[in-house]
């Protein structure tokens, strides 16, 4: 793992991130709950589709789409691998671009190719570690 820098809450990365957002190449992002994995991924979906789109934690549903076939999955409520295989997110992460957290839930679902993102509490409060890998 590759610790790319620490980010102010206020200042977030997103140019960073965007040019890994491809279609069929899914984001991970991990890292412990509440740390800002939905924040950090709210931004960069409203980079992409406008400032004004709505962008609320996929907790519940698992699964929101976006403008721009932008797909923003939450997997913390998954209990089972195969509890994916009704909301077509295999099929989704080969073709469109998916932003994915708790990606460790896929299991042997987990596609070959994939970025992962790590957040990470940081000494300071108000600041997170970024790594890649």
């Amino acid at each position: 793992m590759l610790t790319l820098f620490s980010y102010s809450l206020s200042a977030l990365p997103i140019d960073l991130i965007l040019p890994y957002l491809c279609k069929g190449c899914p984001l991970f992002l991990s890292g412990p709950l509440g740390v800002g994995k939905t924040t950090l991924i709210r931004a960069l979906i409203q980079r992409v589709c406008g400032i004004e789109t709505v962008v609320p934690s996929p907790s519940f549903p698992i699964l929101l789409p976006y403008p721009h076939a932008i797909w923003h999955a939450d997997l913390y409520r998954i209990a089972h691998e195969d509890d994916i295989l009704p909301l077509d997110l295999v099929s989704l992460m080969e073709t469109e671009r998916c932003v994915i957290e708790w990606p460790e839930r896929l299991g042997k679902h987990t596609p070959k190719y994939a970025t992962a993102l790590t957040l990470s509490y940081h000494e300071d409060p108000h600041q997170r570690w970024l790594s890649l890998g």
